[in-house]
């Protein structure tokens, strides 16, 4: 209940709130019903990536996946082997990386030209 207190709280006083409802018995009535009193909603995609079916789509080994998108190899070797989860921020970057790779990666390019110019 504190959750949605503050929630409520934040929605007041900014006019914008972010809550999850993992359970939700029809996405279309809830949005309807919000609509109703001024609420505009969105839902956020919380689906989890295959991350082995993105690399072998993607055509890469685990070391050239893990390369290319900084990516610790252990780490990505765990994912696949559902010895680790990745936590829900991973999970956005797979899905950007699966929706645009090309995007993500050079995102990470001008992120590590970036590091190298700070030295």
């Amino acid at each position: 209940m504190l959750r949605a207190k503050r929630a409520v709280e934040e929605m007041i006083a900014t006019g914008r709130t972010v809550l999850e409802l993992p359970k939700v018995e029809s996405r279309k009535q809830l949005l309807a019903e919000l609509a109703e009193f001024g609420i505009e909603a969105r839902t956020v995609a919380s689906y989890e990536v295959d991350i082995r079916a993105l690399r072998d789509r993607l055509k890469l080994t685990q070391e050239q996946f893990a390369l290319r998108f900084a990516i610790d190899l252990d780490t990505l070797q765990n994912w696949e082997r559902k010895r680790r989860k990745p936590d829900s921020a991973v999970q956005a970057y797979l899905r950007v990386i699966a929706r645009s790779p090309e995007v993500a990666s050079e995102a990470q390019e001008e992120s590590e030209s970036s590091k190298q110019l700070a030295y």
